[in-house]
């Protein structure tokens, strides 16, 4: 775990990945991580800032605690990621890629309110060493407006 959290820890010095813990506050447990994965900078904004600031994101490697599995704690901390991106960085698009045989991780994007934008095929390596195609989707900042009410009342619901 600790080389696990130095790795997470070089990549975000580095910009490369953003990552953060999930806590519940249900049960006062760290429950997972998920990430701002892929980010493209864009132009600084002005003088004082160091680094520019993100265009476009992607929110990824997520993983949960079994007992952080089908409750709320995955829309509450996309909700979360994704008003951050959108309200405070101001990035025009938010994206989120799947394995496209997970059916259960892709109807949870599309629960958030993403786009289905296709398949691209053999993107990268799976875990077992065979190409993996990954069904990709995304949020635009036009979008986003009608997506976070949508999120909150289903999540006021719960």
């Amino acid at each position: 775990m600790i080389e696990y959290i130095e790795k997470l820890r070089s990549e975000r010095a580095i910009g490369k990945e953003l990552p953060f813990a999930i806590y519940d506050i249900r049960t006062s447990r760290l429950v997972g991580v998920t990430r701002y994965i892929n980010v493209e900078w864009g132009p600084a904004r002005g003088e004082a800032d160091r680094r520019s600031s993100p265009i476009f994101l992607e929110i990824g490697r997520t993983w949960l605690a079994a007992s952080a599995q089908g409750t709320q704690v995955n829309t509450e901390s996309k909700l979360l990621l994704l008003t951050y991106a959108f309200e405070v960085l101001d990035v025009g698009r938010v994206s989120f890629r799947t394995d496209e045989a997970d059916e259960r991780a892709a109807a949870a994007v599309l629960r958030l309110g993403a786009w289905f934008e296709g398949v691209r095929r053999g993107q990268e390596i799976g875990p077992d060493g065979t190409m993996r195609n990954s069904a990709c989707f995304s949020i635009t900042a036009i979008e986003w407006p009608a997506v976070k009410p949508v999120l909150l009342q289903r999540l006021a619901a719960r």
